[in-house]
């Protein structure tokens, strides 16, 4: 299961609004959710990033809020 599905159903309750993170060339950056505390939760789109440039595992990321992780990411939120 993706963590956007994953966070955004616990024991069959909506937790979460799924969404993406764009670059500015419309190419998806990372994937996850949004909290009802405002927080975002994302996992990385691996494929994204140059193959030098890539981790061997999946990168989760945690920001507080949805301007600290367009800030963070240097991308675009987008709800699904």
């Amino acid at each position: 299961m993706h963590l956007k599905e994953a966070a955004k159903w616990l024991h069959g309750i909506l937790v979460g609004t799924p969404i993406d993170v764009m670059d500015g060339e419309g190419q998806t950056k990372a994937t996850g959710v949004r909290l009802p505390s405002g927080a975002i939760v994302v996992n990385w789109n691996r494929e994204y990033f140059e193959p030098d440039e890539r981790t061997d595992e999946s990168v989760v990321s945690i920001y507080a809020n949805e301007s600290d992780a367009e800030q963070a990411t240097g991308g675009r939120i987008v709800d699904e």
